[in-house]
């Protein structure tokens, strides 16, 4: 597994260290190497499962974009823009159901919102 996680350019790490198949097969349990093991495992899984260009296709779907101030730079940015938008857009869905509940003076209900949660949760999922 370490090997297969180095072909693909990511190198399992505790503390600056690579961790090493002895450390894994340490007894007692060596916590830490394990742990590390794990979160390169994830990793590799979002980079598997996640793209900037994915995010930003999504992101384009319901949201202004500029690409020369925004393009997010790695994954963990990509999702963390991702993030702020789409909230930044259910922030303006809010506002815009808050000025008709104004004019009209009626409650409107919150279907539009979920529906867009939904939308964003099922784009990001694909």
């Amino acid at each position: 597994v370490i090997q297969a996680l180095a072909q693909k350019g990511l190198y399992v790490t505790d503390q600056e260290k690579l961790v090493t198949e002895r450390d894994l097969h340490k007894k007692p349990i060596q916590m830490s190497a394990h742990l590390a093991m794990i979160d390169t495992l994830m990793m590799a899984y979002t980079v598997e499962m996640i793209s900037v260009e994915k995010v930003i296709a999504c992101i384009q779907q319901y949201s202004s974009f500029f690409q020369a101030t925004d393009l997010p730079y790695d994954i963990e940015d990509a999702v963390m823009f991702w993030i702020n938008k789409a909230n930044e857009h259910l922030k303006d869905i809010m506002e815009q159901e808050q000025k008709l509940k104004e004019q009209h003076g009626t409650e409107n209900p919150g279907g539009q919102k979920v529906c867009v949660q939904n939308a964003l949760v099922h784009n990001n999922c694909n």
